[in-house]
C-alpha cells in the first residue's frame, strides 16, 4: 500500500514522488484517516489535524524510516513559491509539532517522529496499509530477523517492506480467482524475496480479509520442490513406483486442514493420495470440495498450496519429461478446479522453460503473473529499521564519522538487490551480538566482517563468519568441505545453467569429520538440518540456509569453478540415469563406448563428486 500527499512532485532530490490521496492506513497504535484529516486511537480518541499537518504526516510515512529534509517537505507540502520567498522552514516546524502533539510524541524519546539533526525527519514507528492489521505490542518471538531463511506465517508481525508487493499480489489472485485460473506465478531472481513476500505477506492477508466475491481461505500448505533433489536418483522412477513428484504433493496436501484441525483430506495416507491423484484426481477434488463447504463460514471457500522453487521441475532430477510434464498436469487440474488455489514461486532466469508450457503462460498479461521488483531504497529502510522497532533494538553510531548503523545498511542493501539474503544474516548476527540494552553496535558490526568485502560490507560479512569456522576447524574436517559442497550444490548440463542447491541426506556422509563439518555449518546457521520424508520413510537431511551462500562465499565459489565440468558431466549422467530407470533399465539406454561414457568413468575413478548408488549401477551396466 502507498501512502502519500496530495500536491505535486518537489524538485529536491530528497522528495518522493506524490500521488493521489492515500485511504486509511496505520502508524504504530493510530489509524490515520487523510480524507478527514484525522488520527484515531483506541484508547486515546480521535485527534484533528490541520490539512498541512496531513500532508507533512503523509509525505513522512510514504518512506517510513527515510530523512526527508525540512526543504523537501516545504516544497512537497506548500510548493516552491514558499522556498522561493524566503519565508524559512518554520511551517514545518510548526506542523511536526503539531503532529507530535496529536500523536503523544516526544522530540527527545520519539516513538513516531524523529528528528535528525541538521537533515530532517523521519517516521519510525511502523506504518501499515489500510488491508493490513495494526501491530499491537511488541515483538516476543525472539529475533526479528531470519538470516538466511525465509520468513513464513508465523514472523508476519516482522515482515517489513514489502507492502506494496503483497497488494499488487492479492490484486493478481483476485483476478484469476474470478476467472477460476487458480494459477499466480511469482517471478524473480534468487533473493529477491519471493518465499518470504507468499508466506509472510500474502497468505496472512489471506486469512484476514476474504477475497472480493471469492469467499474466504481455509487452509493452505506448502510444497518446495527443491527438497525433492535430494531423492535416490531413479529410485522412485522405477517402473510400479510411485513417482517422486506426486507422493511428495499428496503429503503436503494433507497438511490441508479445518480451522477446527480436521483433514480437508480424511482417510488417505501419502501413498493413497497419490495413486487417487494420478488415477483418479475428480474424485480428490470432489472429496476437497465436499470438505471445505461443510467447514465454510460464509462466502466460497478454497484452500491453497504453495509450490515454492518450482525452476526444480526444470533441472534434474524432476527435469525429465517423463516426470515433469505428469506434474504439471497435476498442478493444473488443482488450480482449474475452483477449490484450490497455487501460488508458485520461480527462480526468472528459468523463463525460457516457463515459455515452452502454454498453461504456465496462459494468463502472463492478465494478472497471472507477477515479476518482483527490487525493492526501493524506503522499501530496505522499512526492512532494516521497523523488525528492529518492533523487537525493542535500537542501532549504534560509528564514533568516527557520527554514521548510523541502519544508514550504513540500508545504503549497502540498497547498492545491490541481490543483497537482501545477506542483509538478514547481517541483521540477525548483530543480533546474536546485541547489548544488553538492545543495541546493534557498529563495534560488532566491524567484527562480524562488515568493514570490509563488497556491497557495502555485506558480503564479508557472511564470507568472514564462513571462513572463520572454517579455520577454526582441523585440517581432516576441512578437507571434507569438497566432498560436502559436491552433495549440496547442482548444476545443470550446459555452460550457462545457473547454480541450485539439494537436499542432501545425512547418510550421504561418508566419514565422522564430513559429519563434524555438517554440524558446524549447521551450528553457524549456514546449513539447515531438516528431515526429509521422501519415499515416506523420513530421514534426517541438510541444505545451504540460502543460495546466495554458493554465490557469496569466495572459497565455495572457487570451487564451483574449479569443478564447473566434472559438475555437468555428473548433470548428464544423472539425465541419463532417469530414462534408463523408466525404460526398465533396458539396455538401449546404457551409453556405448565413447566421450560420455569416458567423461563419467573419469569422474568416478577421480571420487571428487558423489555419485548416487543408481549412477554407479549405471556405469557397471555401461562396461559389461
Amino acid at each position: 500500500m502507498t501512502v502519500t500527499g496530495t500536491v505535486a512532485a518537489a524538485k529536491d532530490g530528497n522528495a518522493v514522488q506524490a500521488r493521489p490521496p492515500a485511504e486509511r492506513f496505520e502508524l504504530g497504535e493510530w489509524r490515520v484517516d487523510p480524507a478527514a484529516n484525522r488520527l484515531v486511537h483506541a484508547a486515546e480518541g480521535e485527534q484533528s489535524l490541520e490539512p498541512r499537518a496531513m500532508a507533512v504526516l503523509l509525505a513522512l510515512c510514504e518512506a517510513p524510516g527515510e530523512v526527508l529534509s525540512a526543504d523537501a517537505l516545504l516544497v512537497r507540502c506548500w510548493g516552491d513559491a514558499l522556498v522561493e520567498g524566503g519565508l524559512g522552514d518554520n511551517p514545518v516546524h510548526k506542523s511536526i509539532n503539531q503532529l507530535r502533539r496529536a500523536l503523544g510524541d516526544s522530540a527527545t524519546a520519539p516513538r513516531y517522529i524523529e528528528t535528525i539533526r541538521k537533515r530532517g525527519y523521519r517516521v519510525i514507528a511502523p506504518v501499515r496499509g489500510g488491508q493490513g492489521q495494526a501491530r499491537s505490542g511488541a515483538w516476543q518471538g525472539g529475533s526479528p530477523f531470519r538470516g538466511l531463511q525465509a520468513f513464513d506465517t508465523r514472523h508476519a508481525e516482522v515482515f517489513f517492506g514489502r507492502e506494496q508487493a503483497t497488494q499488487e499480489l492479492l490484486r493478481s489472485v483476485t483476478l484469476q480467482m474470478e476467472r477460476r485460473h487458480g494459477l499466480v506465478l511469482v517471478l524473480g531472481p534468487s533473493g529477491s524475496g519471493k518465499t518470504s513476500l507468499v508466506s509472510a505477506g500474502l497468505i496472512p492477508a489471506l486469512y484476514r480479509e476474504p477475497l472480493a466475491g471469492r469467499g474466504c481461505l481455509r487452509s493452505h500448505c506448502q510444497l518446495d520442490l527443491a527438497d525433492l533433489s535430494g531423492a535416490v536418483h531413479g529410485e522412485a522412477a522405477q517402473e510400479g513406483r510411485t513417482p517422486v513428484f506426486a507422493l511428495a504433493l499428496a503429503a503436503a496436501l494433507l497438511d490441508w486442514e479445518t480451522p477446527e484441525g480436521e483433514p480437508l483430506l480424511a482417510g488417505f495416507n501419502a501413498h493413497d493420495l497419490a495413486r487417487a491423484l494420478g488415477e483418479t484426481p475428480e474424485t480428490v477434488l470432489a472429496e476437497l470440495r465436499a470438505a471445505l463447504q461443510r467447514s465454510a463460514g460464509t462466502g466460497q471457500p478454497y484452500a491453497l498450496l504453495f509450490i515454492d522453487r518450482l525452476e526444480a521441475l526444470f533441472r534434474p532430477p524432476l527435469g525429465e519429461e517423463a516426470q515433469r510434464e505428469p506434474a504439471l498436469r497435476l498442478l493444473q487440474q488443482l488450480a482449474d478446479s475452483g477449490s484450490v488455489l497455487l501460488v508458485a514461486a520461480c527462480r526468472n532466469d528459468y523463463y525460457p522453460q516457463l515459455a515452452q508450457h502454454p498453461w504456465l503462460m496462459r494468463d502472463k498479461t492478465q494478472g497471472g503473473h507477477l515479476d518482483l521488483a527490487p525493492p526501493s531504497r524506503a522499501e530496505i529502510a522499512q526492512m532494516v529499521r521497523l523488525p528492529a522497532r518492533a523487537a525493542g533494538l535500537s542501532f549504534g553510531v560509528d564514533p568516527a564519522t557520527q554514521q548510523r548503523l541502519d544508514d550504513l545498511l540500508c545504503d549497502a542493501a540498497a547498492a545491490s538487490p541481490d543483497a537482501l539474503p545477506l542483509l538478514q544474516y547481517t541483521l540477525e548476527q548483530l543480533y546474536q551480538q546485541r547489548s544488553p540494552h538492545g543495541e546493534l553496535s557498529f563495534a560488532a558490526y566491524q567484527a562480524l566482517g562488515g568493514a570490509s568485502g563488497g556491497m557495502g560490507g555485506l558480503e564479508g560479512v557472511i564470507a568472514e563468519q564462513a571462513e572463520q569456522l572454517i579455520r577454526g576447524l582441523t585440517p581432516v574436517q576441512q578437507a571434507a568441505l569438497p566432498h560436502v559442497l559436491s552433495l549440496l550444490v547442482l548444476v545443470g548440463e550446459d555452460e550457462s545453467s545457473p547454480v541450485g542447491g539439494r537436499r542432501a541426506l545425512w547418510s550421504e556422509l561418508r566419514s565422522a569429520a564430513e559429519r563434524e563439518l555438517v554440524r558446524a555449518l549447521v551450528d553457524a546457521r549456514l546449513l539447515v538440518s531438516e528431515h526429509s520424508t521422501e519415499f515416506a520413510r523420513e530421514e534426517p537431511s541438510f541444505r545451504v540456509a540460502h543460495e546466495a551462500l554458493l554465490r557469496r562465499w569466495p572459497r565455495v565459489t572457487d570451487w564451483i569453478a574449479q569443478h564447473r565440468q566434472d559438475l555437468q558431466t555428473r548433470a548428464r549422467l544423472r539425465q541419463q540415469v532417469q530414462r534408463w530407470e523408466q525404460g526398465g533399465r533396458a539396455a538401449e539406454f546404457l551409453w556405448p563406448r565413447g566421450r560420455q561414457l569416458q567423461d563419467a568413468l573419469a569422474l568416478r575413478r577421480q571420487g571428487l563428486l558423489a555419485l548416487a548408488d543408481g549412477e554407479q549401477r549405471f556405469l557397471d551396466s555401461c562396461q559389461r
